[in-house]
């Protein structure tokens, strides 16, 4: 996976965790701002998924990807 595939999927990963936290901040102080809380913890989550995207993807770069490229193919008619 590319490095802005693994940004954006963290990112959207934790705009959906911020979004449900701040589902928890507008259930538990019921002050009746649905809309800025929940706009707030999705917000919160977008950035702070990204920064951990762009450290992640930063990380991963120097690794070698690991599978089955240059494998032997199993429809060899040779045996």
């Amino acid at each position: 996976m590319g490095g802005r595939a693994i940004i954006a999927q963290d990112a959207l990963y934790g705009g959906l965790a911020g979004l449900a936290i701040g589902a928890g901040v507008a259930l538990i102080t019921d002050s009746g701002n649905w809309g800025r809380d929940l706009a707030l913890g999705a917000g919160i989550g977008l950035l702070a998924g990204g920064v951990y995207g762009a450290v992640d993807a930063a990380s991963y770069s120097d690794r070698a990807p690991v599978g089955f490229g240059r494998a032997h193919p199993l429809t060899s008619t040779k045996f």
